[in-house]
């Protein structure tokens, strides 16, 4: 029912893993019940707690998950309880569950407020998924509540590098948060990527032994990156 994908940092050790469901692409989430989202979430928590403790005892045993959370899920007080039991005990086993909130649903200007209350509530760590140019949920970025940013369709912020590069660092300097560059499926979306300031990388390429490419434009400088390009 569900997979696992890698996120590796700049130097290709695994970061963390995200679970997904094998048949994510044909699923309606905007359609999908209330419960059957709940129970979802519930068991995707139950599995990772499972695989971990399956392999707690390999050398270099994931203990960071990231999965994915519709945003009209956070207004359930009582599966939001539910879940922090859950993550709690995940916790005490030194697992650290990250959420990302998805860019489906409403946003709305008092939702910081919540997000805030649910981080210093109960100690969750959000991830804001799926993030685009223009993206409606600027005003949650730059008021530090998710701990990841992750950057979606990157040939869209390739488009104009400079704007995303002034963009990332506005973010930098005044918040703790970190970026992931995701869905990268070509060496030019990696070298993009490596060349901004991204902490993490996540995509069907970076499933395939890439060591020596990797290693290759580890330090690439965006200015080498847009004369490369060009």
């Amino acid at each position: 029912m569900f997979k696992q994908e890698k996120i590796l940092s700049r130097n290709k050790d695994v970061f963390a893993h995200e679970v997904l469901m094998r048949n994510s692409n044909s699923t309606d989430w905007n359609t999908m019940k209330e419960d059957d989202l709940d129970t979802l979430v519930t068991k995707q928590l139950l599995y990772i707690f499972d695989e971990y403790m399956k392999y707690r005892f390999k050398e270099q045993a994931t203990k960071r998950f990231f999965i994915n959370i519709e945003r009209r899920q956070l207004f359930n007080i009582e599966f939001i309880k539910r879940i922090a039991t859950l993550v709690n005990t995940m916790r005490s086993h030194g697992i650290c569950i990250v959420f990302e909130i998805t860019e489906r649903g409403h946003v709305q200007p008092n939702d910081v407020l919540m997000l805030k209350l649910l981080k210093n509530e109960y100690g969750f760590s959000f991830a804001a998924d799926d993030v685009i140019p223009d993206d409606n949920r600027q005003h949650e970025f730059s008021a530090n509540i998710y701990d990841f940013i992750k950057l979606d369709h990157l040939e869209r912020w390739i488009a104009d590098v400079n704007t995303t590069k002034d963009w990332m660092y506005s973010i930098i300097e005044t918040t703790s948060t970190q970026f992931i560059a995701e869905k990268i499926e070509t060496h030019k979306e990696l070298s993009f990527a490596m060349a901004l300031p991204f902490d993490f990388f996540q995509g069907y390429f970076l499933v395939n032994d890439i060591s020596r490419f990797f290693y290759k434009i580890k330090n690439i400088r965006l200015n080498d990156w847009m004369s490369i390009e060009k």
